[in-house]
């Protein structure tokens, strides 16, 4: 029986499977829906996966060069819409599909990834009001990244000119868009971080569509913003249109021309605001003065009355000590009878060895006194 049948080997078969599967012009360009599980991104950059429906599975790979080109992460749940082919993995005898593109059923595929990334910055605190700069009131050097040509650039000079006119203005010109613009982004900030310090920069640009604004909503230029050091204001698209520029910034600016009146005082605003600081400082030095001059009359006062005190107790102590003198004084001593008896010297003679018979002495009467000669003289 054997001996009559044609016995293929699997690798025959799998050949003449792989041949007519990958002949079909129906599976060369197939597109498919289903959901994503078993994702696997190993460090080739090949992204593995099963795409499945409620029936059956199917596995896919997309490899690096294609997988590079979708902006959004895929993750597993996904509800995807791919287009591929299918082909026989022959090594493993089974059959697969080989991704070309993805697209997120439902959403497209640059809403999905601003909402990723968005989420992703979120957790990680780039949109943290704790970590923004503050914006200088007065900058002396303001650097722009923006489109040399177009209308933004005049606008937002003509806007800052009209406000401060002496204010220097340094432009770094980067596209604005396709996939060139975020390098470029992301180097005119690290130039001005770096190279050429100025104490705020403006990154604008006009509006557009979602495609066209999308440099501004990539993680390279979330980076650059948020890992600044001289602060960043955002005047990207027009009132309505939010990037993820604009969350990582320190300030938003809804326009560019916006941006030239948040970013300097006009010369009218400095006027007033001088004006309102010179009346405040006279108002506040009337009133420290005024506090100053009742202070001192209080401190007047307490020493004026404190030194009617000090008068008056001294003037106490004083009347004590006439009483307590007046009490010692020797006239008092005379007014009881006594007298003093002093030499011709005006010594007072305490005994009689002080004198000679003959001497001249005076007796100090409690009135008057006498004028008298030693007769005699006892020891």
């Amino acid at each position: 029986m054997v001996k009559n049948q044609k016995v293929l080997t699997v690798t025959q078969l799998t050949e003449y499977l792989k041949n007519i599967i990958e002949t079909d012009p129906r599976l060369s360009n197939l597109w498919l829906k289903g959901e994503v599980s078993n994702v696997s991104k190993p460090s080739s950059g090949h992204l593995y996966l099963t795409l499945k429906d409620e029936y059956c599975t199917l596995k896919a790979v997309m490899f690096r060069t294609d997988y590079a080109q979708i902006p959004f992460k895929v993750e597993n749940g996904f509800e995807v819409v791919v287009r591929g082919r299918i082909a026989i993995y022959q090594k493993g005898g089974i059959y697969q599909l080989y991704i070309q593109e993805m697209f997120p059923q439902g959403i497209g595929s640059l809403e999905l990834a601003f909402q990723q990334l968005k989420e992703e910055l979120a957790n990680k605190g780039y949109f943290d009001p704790a970590v923004k700069k503050p914006i200088p009131k007065m900058p002396n050097r303001i650097g722009i990244i923006t489109s040399p040509t177009g209308a933004v650039i005049r606008d937002f000079i003509k806007v800052v000119r009209r406000r401060f006119p002496s204010v220097d203005i340094f432009l770094i010109p980067t596209t604005v868009q396709g996939e060139d613009a975020p390098p470029q982004i992301t180097r005119a900030i690290k130039i001005f971080n770096e190279e050429f310090p100025v104490d705020v920069i403006v990154l604008a640009r006009g509006g557009g569509s979602l495609e066209e604004l999308w440099a501004f909503n990539t993680g390279e230029v979330a980076r650059a913003i948020f890992d600044s050091k001289i602060p960043i204001v955002s005047a990207v698209g027009h009132e309505t249109d939010f990037t993820i520029a604009d969350w990582v910034a320190d300030l938003r600016a809804a326009t560019p021309s916006v941006a030239g009146e948040l970013v300097v005082l006009s010369l009218e605003e400095l006027k007033t605001r001088l004006n309102k600081l010179q009346r405040h400082l006279y108002q506040s030095a009337n009133s420290l003065i005024k506090h100053q001059i009742e202070r001192l009359n209080g401190i007047e006062k307490r020493l004026h009355l404190a030194g009617q005190g000090l008068i008056l107790k001294k003037e106490n102590q004083l009347a004590n000590l006439a009483v307590q003198l007046d009490a010692l004084s020797p006239l008092k001593v005379l007014q009881r009878g006594y007298s003093v008896c002093q030499d011709a010297k005006g010594q007072t003679i305490l005994n009689s060895s002080q004198v000679d018979v003959g001497d001249q002495v005076n007796i100090i009467l409690n009135k008057g006194f006498l004028g008298c000669i030693v007769n005699s003289r006892k020891d």
